[in-house]
């Protein structure tokens, strides 16, 4: 398979996972250094400030555990009981998104945008919870807010930038956004891959497949796009075919969608 291709969605499960269980004491998620931490790195929750509930430690402490469907059932009686608690509503929230809940995710994180101080990790939830939905508008809204909440989460511009190409196939809008990324997050381990994609990005002979077409994204990353009209390759061409494949592998690793749970 393309390295390009692999480079894409490689990344992606990076900071997708990174976020998954988005609620640890010192999350590596989404800002600097996404680490073996993707498969249970939970956020930081500083939103509240009066004392954890004994059920609600409890809770957090199944869900560290990954014993989900236990600390479901505790969290949906802390949020009955406690309708206004945040951090209950963020954990319930991302329950069901490990859980492929998508919709019932969508409805607790919104309620704790609502309450919560902090809002820039419920955002970034939002964010991934849409883009599973396929909801492209709702998703990107969701990541721009988690970077005006708080705009030390580069990640969330990545992200932006991945639903703009894998979404809504817009590889201008992917550009900007994946620039940004670049020119903002100095010390991120994956910069130099999204870098690497951008080259591939700007050729001008690449073009995305549409939405409906049956040429899908992996595919097109490993061909080139859908824009040489099957013109045949110069020695030219060839001579720099090593790098052209190396970077559509890139593509695929930071595109890997399948890694994200």
């Amino acid at each position: 398979m393309n390295r390009t291709v692999l480079v894409v969605f490689s990344v992606v499960a990076v900071y997708s996972l990174a976020a998954q269980s988005s609620s640890e004491v010192n999350p590596p998620e989404k800002l600097t250094a996404p680490t073996a931490a993707e498969t249970a790195a939970p956020r930081k929750h500083t939103e509240t400030t009066t004392p954890k509930s004994a059920a609600l430690k409890r809770a957090e402490r199944l869900f560290f555990s990954k014993k989900y469907e236990t600390a479901a059932a505790l969290l949906r009686k802390i949020v009955d009981d406690e309708p206004e608690n945040g951090r209950a509503n963020s954990l319930l929230g991302d329950v069901y998104y490990l859980q492929g809940q998508y919709e019932k995710a969508v409805s607790h994180l919104l309620r704790a945008v609502e309450l919560n101080e902090n809002k820039a990790l419920d955002y970034f939830r939002l964010g991934q919870t849409y883009t599973k939905l396929k909801k492209s508008k709702a998703a990107i809204s969701a990541f721009l807010k988690a970077y005006e909440a708080d705009d030390a989460m580069k990640t969330a511009l990545f992200h932006t930038g991945f639903v703009y190409l894998s979404l809504e196939r817009n590889k201008q809008k992917t550009i900007d956004y994946w620039q940004r990324f670049v020119d903002e997050a100095h010390n991120d381990p994956q910069r130099e891959k999204v870098v690497t994609v951008l080259k591939f990005l700007r050729d001008p002979n690449f073009v995305l497949p549409d939405k409906n077409s049956p040429i899908s994204l992996e595919e097109a990353l490993m061909i080139g796009g859908t824009g040489n009209g099957g013109e045949t390759k110069t020695g030219e061409d060839k001579g720099a075919g090593y790098e052209k494949a190396k970077e559509k592998n890139d593509s695929k690793e930071l595109l890997d969608d399948d890694k994200l749970n």
